[in-house]
C-alpha cells in the first residue's frame, strides 16, 4: 500500500514540475529580444529534466538531456520551426509585430514544454534513463502529447 501512495505522490510531484516549467516556458517566450527566448526556453527544458530525473532517481547528465530533447523536437520539427520562425521574425518589427511574435510563441512554448515533460515522465516511469532512449516510441509519445495539448 505504501508503494501506491508513494507512486501517487511522485506522479503528483511530476505533474507539478511539468506545470511549473510550462508556465515559466510561456513567460520566457515573452522575452522581446529575438533569440534570447530560445536560450531561456532551452534552460527551462534542461532544468525541468534535471528535476524530473532527480524525482525518479535517474542520473542527470546535461549533454544526454540535451540530446534527448533534440530528438523529441525532431518529431515536431516542421511545426516548431514554422511557428518559431514567424514568432522570431515578428519580434524584429516594433510594436504590433512584437505582439504577434509573443502570441505565436507563448502557446507553442507551453505545449512543447508540457509534452516534453510528459515524455520524460513516461520514459522514467518505464525504467528508462537519459542514455536509454527508444527514439521512435519517445517521438510518437511526444507527437501524441502535442496533439492533445494543442487540440481545440
Amino acid at each position: 500500500m505504501a508503494t501506491v501512495g508513494s507512486s501517487h505522490h511522485r506522479a503528483a510531484k511530476a505533474d507539478t514540475i511539468i506545470e511549473d516549467h510550462t508556465t515559466v516556458a510561456m513567460l520566457a517566450s515573452l522575452i522581446p529580444i529575438p533569440l534570447a527566448e530560445f536560450a531561456a526556453l532551452s534552460a527551462v527544458h534542461i532544468k525541468m529534466v534535471e528535476q524530473l530525473a532527480s524525482l525518479y532517481k535517474v542520473e542527470f547528465k546535461a549533454h544526454l538531456a540535451e540530446a534527448f530533447i533534440a530528438s523529441l523536437l525532431t518529431a515536431y520539427v516542421s511545426t516548431v520551426a514554422g511557428i518559431f520562425a514567424v514568432g522570431r521574425i515578428s519580434k524584429w518589427v516594433p510594436g504590433l509585430g512584437a505582439m504577434v511574435g509573443v502570441v505565436a510563441l507563448a502557446p507553442l512554448a507551453g505545449a512543447l514544454t508540457y509534452a516534453m515533460g510528459r515524455v520524460f515522465v513516461w520514459h522514467f516511469e518505464s525504467g528508462g534513463t537519459l542514455s536509454s532512449l527508444d527514439e521512435p516510441k519517445a517521438q510518437a509519445t511526444f507527437r501524441r502529447e502535442m496533439e492533445m495539448r494543442t487540440a481545440g
